[in-house]
């Protein structure tokens, strides 16, 4: 697998490194699945704190194909409702 360039950005500006990048990732969340496309992985630190703490940040791409979500912090569970589509 090739790496490519990959540009991370903040209101600090942009901040480029190599990543690999996943084609098509498949998420199942009880019944439903999301579909993530084009996803990098980085192989090494951003250079920027706090993101060099975050594994796996999912955002709106995991959570948008659903018409709901719940985030129930006190039970760190997060539920969504049916596909959006």
């Amino acid at each position: 697998m090739k790496t490519r360039k990959y540009g991370a950005s903040g209101a600090g500006g942009i901040r480029f490194l190599q990543a690999y990048h996943l084609p098509k990732v498949e998420l199942r969340l009880g019944s439903a699945t999301a579909t993530l496309r084009d996803i990098p992985v980085l192989t090494r630190e951003l250079g920027v704190d706090p993101l060099d703490h975050l594994y796996g940040n999912l955002g709106q791409s995991l959570l948008s194909p659903f018409r709901s979500y719940t985030i129930d912090f006190s039970r760190t569970q997060l539920t969504v409702g049916e596909d959006a589509k």
